[in-house]
């Protein structure tokens, strides 16, 4: 294939991929995104979890909230394209990221992955800010590099578990519920 034919190719996987996460943005809504949402614009006004208001989530969705509320005010559809923006650029960095930790060969699968994540996002809502699509945003990319590390019998550096053990917080600090798995990935670290 002519090189001109795989630049063309790639233009038009990242324009697909874009697509993908800008549709899902505009659709259903759950209750908990909302509260994420309000907390959110709680913490820009100064009052924070747990001492200004009541809530039994963890702090890291409220925080993301903030952040992206700086942008996009009082508007939930901005909120929404702003957060679907968020979670694309998430998406590529940890795809870059692994690519730089274990090798582009080995990676190979995953620019799939990444489609089959935007479409199936319709389905499983992680096109949300919700405790537990964060968790999963974090704890994917820590599964990843610890099975295919292990895969490809690469060696885990000091670096390795640095990352790891903040993704894996981030995600245990958006959901509590997901304390066996930051167990097991830690555990899985030191193995």
């Amino acid at each position: 294939m002519k090189l001109k034919n795989i630049g063309l190719l790639s233009v038009l996987f990242y324009l697909f991929v874009v697509f993908a996460f800008f549709a899902n943005a505009l659709h259903e809504s759950y209750p908990d995104e909302f509260d994420n949402i309000l907390g959110g614009w709680n913490i820009l006004h100064g009052v924070l979890p747990y001492s200004g208001f009541f809530t039994h989530h963890g702090p890291i969705p409220y925080f993301i909230a903030s952040f992206i509320e700086i942008f996009s005010g009082q508007s939930f559809v901005r909120f929404r394209l702003i957060y679907a923006f968020f979670l694309l650029v998430i998406t590529f960095a940890t795809y870059f990221f692994l690519k730089k930790r274990i090798g582009e060969k080995e990676l190979s699968f995953y620019p799939f992955f990444i489609v089959f994540l935007g479409i199936v996002s319709t389905y499983y809502w992680t096109h949300m800010l919700l405790a537990d699509n964060l968790a999963a945003f974090t704890f994917l990319p820590s599964y990843a590099l610890i099975v295919l590390k292990a895969i490809y019998k690469k060696r885990t550096s000091l670096a390795d578990v640095a990352i790891v053990s903040v993704l894996s917080s981030i995600g245990l600090y958006s959901s509590l519920t997901y304390i066996y798995l930051f167990i097991f990935v830690h555990l899985a670290v030191l193995y």
